[in-house]
């Protein structure tokens, strides 16, 4: 604590103060629950998580190459999730050419699950290659998970934003592909 001094253990406890008194037995920090996957701490702000931790399968593949990139965005974290299912936004934004997907005409062809909804989505970039073969999947309030072939290359994306204040988001993201770096290169934007 910058304030007082106290020095915290890491279950929560406090375990000394800067004045040399015992700590109370009340001082004490919460503690997040918090699990640890594909090589991110995984938070849940509250006192129990509402749901399990996603589980995405092409993770257990043999990945050759890992990139992680963090971002700050001018938006809150639920219009972003929410261009996940504007298709005018991948043509405008990414030049993302959409040949099919579930979700385009209707409702009925989304995934939905307690915690997430998933489509698929194919296409290319406009000049007709390279292409590309997705699942798109949004998993509770502000995680993206986009996973299949592109160019070729089998590739998933983790997306995670936190809000750091009125407008603002923080957006870590974490591509997995099996390829080599120079391969990788191709991966969407």
């Amino acid at each position: 604590c910058p304030f007082h001094h106290w020095r915290f253990d890491a279950s929560g406890a406090c375990v000394a103060t800067g004045i040399g008194v015992k700590a109370p037995a009340s001082a004490r920090l919460f503690q997040f629950p918090t699990a640890e996957r594909y090589g991110v701490v995984w938070a849940f702000n509250g006192r129990e998580p509402a749901y399990p931790l996603f589980e995405v399968e092409q993770l257990a593949l043999d990945w050759h190459y890992k990139a992680s990139r963090e971002y700050q965005v001018a938006s809150d974290p639920s219009p972003i999730l929410a261009n996940s299912f504007d298709f005018q936004h991948f043509r405008a934004v990414h030049k993302w050419h959409v040949t099919r997907s579930d979700a385009i005409d209707a409702v009925d062809g989304l995934d939905w699950q307690p915690h997430s909804v998933s489509y698929r989505l194919e296409g290319n970039l406009g000049s007709g290659t390279p292409a590309f073969a997705l699942k798109v999947t949004l998993h509770g309030n502000n995680v993206s998970i986009v996973g299949g072939l592109f160019n070729g290359v089998a590739m998933t994306t983790l997306s995670a934003l936190c809000v750091q204040d009125r407008g603002r988001s923080q957006m870590f993201l974490i591509t997995f592909c099996d390829a080599a770096p120079n391969q990788a290169s191709e991966a969407p934007t």
